[in-house]
């Protein structure tokens, strides 16, 4: 091997670590802001169920079924919160791992799909609390306002605002999917029937999340709790004195 196929093997050794470095500083900072966004989330949740709770067309006496109801409720706010900030950064960041070394325009185009989604989301934001929701509460609850008193638990409060914004975003980004698989980079055909499997369990998870009741979210803290001591107890038994 000559002089110039060492310089040419070098190259590619630190210009494959330097794509890397670059996918680790990415994930290192959109972690970074996706725990500050759900840290803030979580001390913000409060005042958001209060701005919720003012929006409505009447008042709805909330109850608490569980001792970590409102624990639960406000960890599930900040996680979507801090999803739903970070979405349009993850997706100009990671998408710059494939347009890397495009044209200008695959550039422009990722920077706008990024924009736009950023502004879809807040517009279901605004428009979910300030007139579907309250829509939605009218429509389930006020045709019996006038004689019974309206309750609802904390928990399907907050899961029912989650879930319409979630599916709000969805129905707005429904005229764009003939531009969206068109010129995107990241779906076609191929590509979404090789992750057909990975789509729905994620999808599985995330309406899980949505709609988990905390009796299963007791279930599964209590059984890592059990399987913690396992394997503390297997760790200091094949340990002699």
């Amino acid at each position: 091997m000559n002089a110039q196929d060492n310089r040419d093997l070098i190259d590619k050794f630190f210009d494959f670590f330097e794509t890397y470095n670059k996918t680790g500083i990415r994930f290192f900072a959109l972690s970074i802001l996706f725990l500050s966004c759900f840290i803030l989330g979580f001390f913000m949740a409060p005042q958001l169920i209060s701005i919720t709770e003012k929006l409505l067309p009447f008042p709805i006496i909330l109850y608490q079924l569980s001792p970590v109801e409102v624990f639960f409720n406000y960890t599930k706010i900040a996680f979507f919160m801090a999803f739903f900030i970070t979405s349009p950064f993850a997706l100009y960041q990671f998408g710059k791992l494939k347009v890397e070394k495009l044209d200008f325009d695959n550039r422009l185009n990722l920077l706008l799909s990024a924009s736009t989604l950023a502004v879809i989301i807040l517009l279901s934001f605004g428009l979910t609390l300030k007139f579907i929701f309250p829509f939605e509460v009218v429509f389930l609850y006020g045709l019996n306002t006038d004689i019974a008193t309206v309750s609802s638990s904390l928990s399907a409060m907050v899961s029912t605002v989650i879930m319409t914004m979630i599916l709000l975003i969805l129905l707005i980004l429904l005229p764009f999917m003939k531009k969206i698989i068109k010129k995107s980079m990241f779906f076609n055909y191929a590509t979404l029937i090789k992750f057909k499997k990975p789509i729905v369990i994620y999808s599985a998870i995330l309406a899980g999340i949505i709609t988990l009741p905390l009796e299963i979210i007791g279930l599964v803290l209590t059984f890592l709790i059990f399987y913690l001591w396992y394997k503390i107890l297997i760790h200091f038994a094949k340990k002699p004195d």
